[in-house]
């Protein structure tokens, strides 16, 4: 049995050729527009991407690897935690996220305050009891000031 034929559609060329001249060759529209249209992807993904991002001790607050935005943790009380940003939120409607990493149980994180500057968050074992579990891993979202 013989395959069909595929009829593929003529594509543009990524730039308009200038033999005669001799002249170096331009992008074409077509190709001059697909970078504007790759550009504005890209600026979309950066207004999504978290603005604060921090990996942190749950026995002490330090700062595990490369934090980004963030000028310290500080554990206040066991299980509680405050992360200060290097630069702040434009306002207070950005969207922190903090995830408890521990090797065994089950822990649940709570936002209790958040201000542009710092967000304070407590985790909590599996009896609602404060806990502090192995690590945490913060990130948040939102537009800086």
């Amino acid at each position: 049995m013989a395959r069909p034929a595929v009829a593929y559609p003529r594509q543009t060329p990524i730039v308009d050729p200038t033999p005669s001249t001799g002249a170096p060759a331009y992008p074409s529209r077509a190709f001059a527009s697909f970078l504007d249209d790759l550009a504005a992807r890209f600026a979309e993904v950066e207004r999504n991407a978290p603005k604060v991002r921090v990996s942190f001790l749950g026995s002490n607050g330090a700062i595990q690897g490369t934090a980004q935005n963030v000028t310290s943790v500080v554990r206040s009380a066991t299980g509680t935690y405050a992360v200060t940003f290097t630069q702040a939120f434009a306002d207070a409607n950005f969207v922190p996220v903090a995830m408890p990493r521990n090797a065994s149980g089950f822990f649940v994180t709570r936002i209790n305050a958040k201000t542009t500057s710092t967000t304070t968050i407590s985790v909590y074992d599996s009896t609602g009891t404060a806990a502090d579990p192995s690590g945490v891993e913060f990130v948040a979202f939102g537009e800086l000031a």
